[in-house]
C-alpha cells in the first residue's frame, strides 16, 4: 500500500479528525443553493457512490475513514483519487495547510490541483476565486456546462454576470442542454440586448427563433422603469432581417409574448422607427393609446400618412421610376426627386449628375496620356455605383419616402430656396436644381455633432450615409425622437476607395447601429419607450412633427437641394473643400473621375493647375500616389492626366531629394469660359509610408514553374458585410482554412495565398524591423536597389542591416 492510500499517513496531523460543525452546516446550505448538487457530489458520483448526500459531508471520523476507503479502492486512476483526497483535506481546518502539504508530498499534478481548487471554491460560492483557477489554460474542461450554469444563478449572493462571460469566452462550453442554453442566454440579455441578438445569429433557424422569443420576453418582463425603457428601445433598434422581422411581430402579436405589457406598442414603435406604417394588421390599426402630451398612436399614424400624401410621394411611384424596363432611364447619371414640391431630392449632385460631354472630355484626357482604358474603367465603375444606389432604394422604399419627407425639418431645404427664404449656398457644388448637394462632404472646420452622434472633425472619414454639411449644424444633430438613427452606418465597399472616390451605399453596416460590447452600450434609440416620459416631452421622446424624424436621420442620408445631411443615394466619392469646379464655379467636390483621396483645401483650379494634397491611404494601406485626373501631380507618381513629375527613388538618402515644380497640364491653361488660372503651389516632400516599397523582381528560371507572385492588375474589393476580400486585383477570392486565396492566372488549378489582405503592418509594429538611420549608407541603399531591380544581390553580397521599411513591399 502506498503512503497516500493510508488514512493515518494522510491525516497524520490529526488521525481522529472530525469535520467542524460549522463546515458541515455551510456545505449543506450551499448544496441547497446550488440546486441540491455540489461539485463534490459529482466527483464522488464518478466513484459509483450512491446516495452521495449521505456520505458527504462525513459526520464522524468513522464516516470520513469510510469515504476515504471508497476513494482509494475505486477503479479511477491514481491522480483522480489523489485529487478527491485533496478536496477532503481542503475541508479540514488545520494549521500548516494539510492539502498543500499532501500535493507536494505525493506530487499531485498541478492541473489536478488547480481544477480541485476551482471546484472547491465553487462549492463555497467563492465564484471570482473559482474562475481564477478554472480558466487556467492547462486544465482540460470538465463539467463545463455545469460550471457555467452555476455561474448564471443570479439569486446567489456573490453572483457576477461578468464572470459568466469570462468563463464562456475562455472555455467555450458546449451548451448541450436547453437548461444551460436558457440560463446563459438570460445572462447575455442582462449584459447587452444587442450582444444577445448577435449571439442568436450563430445558431440554426429553430434555435434562433427560440432565442429571439426569449429575448423579447426578457425585455417585456423587466421591472418597469428606466432599465426596461432602455432595453425596449435597444430591442426596437436591432437590425432584423426579413425573417427576424417576421418572428418579432409573430411573437408579440400572436406568440408567447402577445399577453405581455406593451407588446403591441413595441410593434408600433418598430414600425414607426422603420417607416413601415402601411399594411397594418387590424390589431395595430385599432391601437390608439392614452394621450401623452397631446399625442397618441392615432395622431402619429395620421400625421405620417398626411405628410406623405401632401407631397404626393408613394412607394409605388418610386419603384416604377427606378425599376429597369419601366421608368428607369437609359442614362442613369442624373438626379431624382419624386413627388410634388418635396423638400429633398432622393439623389443627385455633382458626383451623380454627369453629361455625355463630360464623360467624353474625360476620355479625351485619358487618351492624351496614353491610358484610354482608365477612362472606360472609371465610367464603368460610376455606372455600377449608380445602379447600386438605385438598388438600395428599391430594397427600402419606405425608408426612401421617409427620407424625403424628413427634409421638411432641415433648413435650408428646396422649399426654402424656391420660396426665396434663403439664398442658394455658393460654397457647394450645384445640383440640377442649383442647390448644394453635400454628398459625403466633410464638415466645416468647426467641429459639430454628426447626425449619427459622433463628432465630425474638420476632416472626417467619408461616408455614404450623411456626413455633416459645411452649411452648418443639421437639425438632426439634436437627439432625435427615438434616439440614434435607424439607418445610416457608413458603407465601406472594400475598405479602400473606388475609381470615383468612396463607395456607394451598397452593403451598409447594421441598419440600426453597431452591436455593443459585452456589458452593454447605449441603446441605438436612446429614449424610453415604456418608462416615464420626460417633463414636457411626448411619450416616446420628441414629436415626429416639426422635429427630426423618429430615428434621427434616415437611411437615405444625403440631402439634395440645400439640406444639410448627406444621402447614400447620391454619395459616391469623398469630396474636398474649397476646390473650384472645372468651369470656374466654386465647389467642394473633386472630379467624379478623380482618384479617391482625402484632400486638403486647395486653391481654385481649372483643368490642370497644381493641387497640393497628401497621398491618401488606399485599400491596402499603401500611400496613394495617383493624382486627380484633372490636375497636376500631387505626389511624385506620374499624373495619368497631366504632365509627369520627377519621382524620387525610395532608396535615396533622407532629406536629400527635392521636388521639382510640376509642368503645367495641357488642360490647365486659362481659357475663356472656363476657370481662371490659379497660382501653382509648391509640391511638398513625399510622405514615407512603411511597407510601400516597390515589388522586387523574382526570377523564375524554369518555364514550367509558376511565378510565386504573379503580376496582376484590377480592383481589390472587400465584402462590406464581413470585411473579407471579395476580389484581389481583379481575381475572385476564395477563403481556404480561413486564408484568402486566388487562382493562379497561369494555372487555374493552383491557388495562391494572399498574405497581407489588409495591406502592410502598421508603422508601430515595424519600427523595430530596421536598423539605425546612420547604418543606411549610400552603399547599403545601392545594394538593396540593385536587388529590387534584378532579383539578387550584386556580387552575392548581402547587407548586414535589414532594409528600410519603406523599401519593403507587402503587396502580395
Amino acid at each position: 500500500m502506498a503512503p497516500w492510500e493510508n488514512f493515518n499517513s494522510v491525516f497524520a496531523f490529526n488521525k481522529n479528525i472530525v469535520y467542524d460543525g460549522k463546515v458541515i452546516e455551510q456545505i449543506l446550505s450551499n448544496r441547497r443553493a446550488l440546486d441540491n448538487q455540489l461539485f463534490a457530489d459529482r466527483l464522488l458520483g464518478l466513484l459509483g457512490v450512491k446516495a452521495v448526500t449521505k456520505v458527504y459531508p462525513p459526520r464522524s471520523n468513522a464516516d470520513l475513514r469510510t469515504l476515504f476507503d471508497h476513494i482509494v479502492s475505486s477503479p479511477l486512476d491514481i491522480h483522480h483519487k489523489q485529487a478527491l483526497i485533496y478536496y477532503l483535506l481542503k475541508d479540514c481546518r488545520a494549521p500548516n495547510d494539510p492539502a498543500a502539504q499532501f500535493s507536494r508530498r505525493f506530487h499531485l499534478p498541478e492541473k489536478y490541483r488547480l481544477f480541485i481548487e476551482g471546484l472547491w471554491n465553487l462549492d463555497r460560492l467563492e465564484f471570482r476565486r473559482a474562475i481564477e483557477y478554472l480558466t487556467e489554460p492547462s486544465i482540460i474542461p470538465t463539467f463545463p456546462d455545469e460550471i457555467l450554469y452555476v455561474l448564471t444563478l443570479s439569486h446567489l449572493p456573490k453572483h457576477d454576470d461578468s464572470l459568466v462571460m469570462a468563463y464562456y469566452l475562455t472555455v467555450s462550453p458546449p451548451l448541450a442542454s436547453a437548461k444551460v442554453q436558457k440560463a446563459f442566454f438570460k445572462t447575455l440579455c442582462r449584459s447587452s440586448i444587442t450582444e444577445a441578438f448577435y449571439f442568436t445569429r450563430s445558431h440554426d433557424d429553430e434555435r434562433r427563433q427560440t432565442y429571439l422569443t426569449q429575448l423579447i420576453g426578457f425585455v417585456h418582463t423587466t421591472e418597469g422603469g428606466e432599465t426596461r425603457s432602455k432595453r425596449a428601445m435597444e430591442l426596437i433598434g436591432l437590425p432584423f432581417n426579413d425573417q427576424e422581422e417576421e418572428w418579432f411581430e409573430e411573437s408579440l402579436l400572436r406568440g408567447a409574448a402577445k399577453g405581455l405589457h406593451g407588446a403591441k406598442d413595441t410593434v408600433m414603435m418598430r414600425r414607426l422607427a422603420t417607416g413601415k406604417f402601411d399594411n397594418l394588421s387590424a390589431g395595430l390599426e385599432s391601437l390608439s393609446g392614452k394621450k401623452i402630451d397631446g399625442l397618441n398612436w392615432d395622431i402619429l399614424k395620421h400625421g405620417v400618412n398626411q405628410t406623405q400624401s401632401f407631397y404626393g410621394i408613394t412607394t409605388a411611384d418610386i419603384k416604377t421610376d427606378l425599376t429597369a424596363g419601366k421608368g428607369r432611364p437609359e442614362w442613369v447619371f442624373s438626379c431624382y426627386g419624386p413627388g410634388r414640391n418635396a423638400p429633398k431630392l432622393l439623389f443627385g449632385g455633382p458626383q451623380r449628375e454627369q453629361s455625355f460631354e463630360e464623360l467624353r472630355l474625360r476620355h479625351y484626357e485619358a487618351v492624351a496620356t496614353g491610358s484610354p482604358e482608365r477612362a472606360v474603367q472609371e465610367a464603368q465603375t460610376l455606372y455600377t455605383e449608380a445602379l447600386q444606389q438605385m438598388d438600395v432604394i428599391l430594397n427600402d422604399l419606405n425608408g426612401a419616402v421617409k427620407y424625403i419627407v424628413d427634409g421638411i425639418n432641415e433648413h435650408p431645404n428646396r422649399i426654402d430656396i424656391t420660396e426665396g427664404k434663403t439664398e442658394p449656398p455658393t460654397s457647394q457644388g450645384s445640383s440640377a436644381f442649383g442647390q448644394p448637394a453635400p454628398f459625403g462632404q466633410p464638415a466645416a472646420s468647426n467641429v459639430q455633432p454628426s447626425p449619427f452622434g459622433q463628432p465630425a472633425a474638420s476632416n472626417p472619414q467619408p461616408s455614404a450615409f450623411g456626413q455633416p454639411s459645411a452649411l452648418g449644424p443639421s437639425p438632426f444633430n439634436k437627439p432625435p425622437g427615438f434616439g440614434q438613427p435607424a439607418f445610416g452606418q457608413p458603407a465601406n465597399l472594400g475598405q479602400g476607395s473606388g475609381g470615383f472616390g468612396q463607395p456607394s451605399a451598397l452593403g451598409q453596416g447594421s441598419a440600426f447601429g453597431k452591436p455593443s460590447g459585452i456589458g452593454g452600450q447605449q441603446s441605438a434609440f436612446g429614449k424610453p419607450a415604456f418608462g416615464q416620459p420626460s417633463l414636457g416631452q411626448p411619450a416616446f421622446g420628441q414629436s415626429s412633427f416639426g422635429q427630426p424624424s423618429s430615428l434621427g436621420t434616415s437611411a437615405f442620408g444625403a440631402p439634395a437641394a440645400g439640406s444639410s445631411t448627406a444621402s447614400p443615394f447620391g454619395a459616391i466619392s469623398n469630396q474636398n473643400q474649397g476646390m473650384s469646379g472645372g468651369f470656374g464655379q466654386a465647389t467642394s467636390t473633386v472630379s467624379p473621375f478623380a482618384q479617391a483621396a482625402t484632400q486638403q483645401p486647395a486653391a481654385p483650379t481649372g483643368f490642370g493647375q497644381s493641387s497640393t494634397a497628401p497621398a491618401a491611404t488606399n485599400a491596402f494601406g499603401q500611400a496613394s500616389e495617383k493624382p486627380s485626373p484633372f490636375g497636376q501631380p500631387q505626389q511624385p507618381a506620374a499624373n495619368p492626366f497631366g504632365q509627369p513629375s520627377t519621382a524620387p527613388s525610395p532608396f535615396a538618402a533622407a532629406n536629400q531629394q527635392q521636388q521639382q515644380a510640376p509642368t503645367p497640364s495641357p488642360f490647365g491653361q486659362p481659357a475663356a469660359g472656363f476657370a481662371q488660372p490659379a497660382a501653382q503651389q509648391p509640391v511638398s516632400a513625399p510622405t514615407v509610408t512603411p511597407g510601400t516599397g516597390p515589388a522586387p523582381v523574382i526570377n523564375v528560371d524554369d518555364p514550367n514553374e509558376l511565378h510565386p507572385i504573379p503580376p496582376l492588375s484590377g480592383q481589390t474589393v472587400h465584402n462590406p458585410m464581413n470585411k473579407r476580400l471579395a476580389t484581389w486585383k481583379g481575381q475572385p477570392v476564395k477563403y481556404i482554412d480561413d486564408n484568402p486565396c486566388y487562382l493562379h492566372p497561369q494555372d487555374r488549378q493552383t491557388y495562391v495565398r494572399i498574405f497581407f489582405p489588409d495591406g502592410p503592418p502598421d508603422g508601430a509594429s515595424l519600427r523595430d524591423a530596421q536598423g539605425k538611420p546612420e547604418e543606411y549608407t549610400p552603399e547599403v541603399a545601392e545594394q538593396y536597389e540593385f536587388f529590387v531591380k534584378n532579383g539578387y544581390f550584386k556580387d552575392g553580397v548581402i547587407p548586414s542591416v535589414p532594409p528600410k521599411t519603406e523599401w519593403v513591399s507587402f503587396d502580395f
